[in-house]
């Protein structure tokens, strides 16, 4: 098409191409003529991406973007790759004692502190913010065991939470720029041309649109003093962010050494803070869409307790879940009782990726039982689950995903969306799969929606895990079936012995397989049945609500 027939095309109609383009095409696109210009510059820097260990040049560069009166105000999305290192394992002091930690810090380190602590707070020049994603990554260099600095240079606060902190501060309009500039002076005399140095103005709006904020990969628990900050709660829970996604990255909880030598029963009561910790009740209250997911298993091993949560996320519309074990039916009744308070009286979406029924599980140590019946591993035992000398134990589970989808057919009305891997009401399911799950545990490089991740990004998350904890394929066909199944693998969780939270090892379970079957509590003949005729009727159901939705809409 002619430059002069694309100068009279309807403004509607040129947006619209504009936004299926990628990056590259609409640099291309923004030499055509001036009228076309003004939509693929608006697309271009739509989003925006920067990482703290890149050069000089491309930090440079985000920093100009911000502070350009035309291209701030078009950014509505900043994707930041904060890299952290196990040398650095403290957070340096942003108050007078600065420039004493830096002065302990090597060049590479001092980098790391210099592309959160000068570039990051320039997120706040972009008046139009409306997304916000930061993803922790290990730099590979310094993936290592921690350095032992003196604690004195140093806070007690790790770098991931000394990041969001900076983040909050900057959003919430607290962040001294000031101060900022002078830490940045700092960093330029003790570390010569190593950083991007450059001033900056301060924001250029006074209060944040910040609406979603997405966290990917933390290893360490959030810093009690960041989440009873007054800028957390102004953030969170106060009408700010609505939309959240947390994306932790589980390290297995084993034997008697937990991650850096911690004791697991430490990294377990870690999880089970999880829910108290990020979700205060303003939060809970104000989100609309929630994303859970982590590196590996998680729910009942580590237990992550969502039914604690109060209120219930009354304003809820979207939940998305990866990875989780469903160990019971209440888990499924919250899932339930989620948004009651929306217009529609209900949760509108649900997207389960990777989420299993716990069907079985083998251990030593005796589960720990509360007034409900329900198995958790006991914490306290955890050490002698590797202890050759205990005698096995195993125990079955007894939800089962007819009886989830009979329950919430009934008691979730509103829903008019449902994803349980790729089996879907959508019509374009694989899109749909790629689209929404895309990115969620990068951490895991054997799914096949992941080879978008380029070798650099694959590389710097480290090593790809074996598979997770499912049943070998050679006998999936015992806890699996057809249809159901074949549209999103397998439905149910077996935990073999000595595996609880980690990938797992076939030869291992293969010996236990004979047993799991022939001590069955339910046979798995008519389980299967059920499951497959309840699926069906549950996926009709939302189809048919959604289409009356839209059918209302015309």
């Amino acid at each position: 098409m002619p430059a002069s027939s694309l100068a009279s095309t309807p403004p509607e109609m040129v947006d619209n191409i504009c936004s299926y383009l990628d990056k590259s095409s609409l640099s291309q696109t923004r030499l055509v003529n001036h009228y076309i210009s003004l939509f693929a510059t608006s697309w271009l820097f739509r989003e925006v991406k920067f990482d703290t260990r890149g050069t000089n040049k491309d930090l440079l560069a985000f920093t100009e973007i911000a502070q350009s009166a035309k291209l701030s105000r078009l950014v509505r999305k900043v994707d930041c790759t904060a890299f952290v290192t196990w040398n650095l394992s403290f957070f340096p002091y942003l108050d007078d004692r600065f420039r004493e930690s830096v002065r302990q810090l090597d060049t590479e380190d001092a980098s790391f502190i210099a592309g959160a602590v000068c570039v990051l707070p320039f997120i706040t020049c972009f008046g139009n913010l409306s997304n916000l994603r930061v993803s922790f990554a290990f730099d590979p260099i310094h993936d290592a065991w921690p350095t032992l600095y003196t604690r004195s240079y140093f806070s007690d606060m790790d770098i991931e939470s000394g990041i969001i902190q900076i983040i909050l501060q900057c959003l919430a309009g607290t962040w001294s720029f000031q101060r900022q500039n002078a830490m940045s002076e700092i960093l330029r005399q003790e570390t010569g041309d190593s950083y991007p140095c450059r001033r900056i103005l301060g924001p250029t709006s006074e209060s944040t649109t910040l609406k979603s904020l997405e966290l990917r990969d933390m290893n360490a628990e959030l810093d009690s003093r960041v989440a009873n900050s007054a800028e957390f709660k102004t953030i969170m829970g106060r009408g700010g962010v609505v939309d959240f996604g947390l994306c932790a990255k589980n390290v297995a909880i084993i034997g008697t050494q937990g991650p850096l030598g911690a004791d697991p029963r430490d990294e377990m009561d870690k999880f089970e803070r999880l829910p108290k910790v990020w979700f205060i009740p303003d939060v809970a209250e104000n989100l609309r869409a929630l994303s859970l997911a982590f590196g590996y298993n998680w729910g009942w091993h580590p237990k992550v307790d969502l039914e604690t949560i109060s209120p219930t996320f009354p304003n809820l519309r979207e939940l998305r879940l990866s990875d989780f074990i469903f160990s019971h039916e209440r888990q499924a009744e919250w899932v339930a009782s989620l948004g009651k308070n929306t217009r529609s009286g209900g949760l509108e979406r649900l997207v389960l990726h990777k989420c299993r029924a716990l069907y079985v599980a083998i251990h030593c140590a005796p589960l720990d039982f509360n007034e409900n019946g329900v198995g958790y591993p006991n914490k306290e035992n955890i050490n002698s689950w590797w202890n050759p000398d205990w005698e096995e134990i195993c125990s079955y589970f007894p939800i089962r995903w007819y009886t989830v989808f009979e329950g919430w057919q009934n008691s979730m009305p509103a829903l008019i969306s449902f994803q349980l891997d790729n089996f879907t009401d959508e019509d374009d399911t694989i899109d749909r799969y790629e689209e929404d799950l895309s990115g969620w545990d990068i951490y895991d490089g054997d799914d096949d929606f992941l080879d978008q991740w380029d070798a650099e990004n694959a590389d710097a998350y480290g090593p790809a895990p074996r598979k997770r904890l499912t049943e070998p394929k050679q006998d999936e066909g015992i806890l699996n079936y057809t249809r159901f199944a074949q549209r999103g693998g397998q439905r149910y969780h077996a935990v073999p012995k000595n595996h609880v939270g980690l990938p797992y090892d076939e030869a291992a379970f293969s010996e236990h397989v004979a047993q799991l079957i022939q001590n069955s509590q339910e046979p798995v003949g008519p389980c299967v049945a059920r499951d497959e005729e309840a699926a069906a009727q549950f996926l009709s159901l939302v189809k048919s609500r959604k289409q009356s939705a839209m059918a209302r809409l015309i």
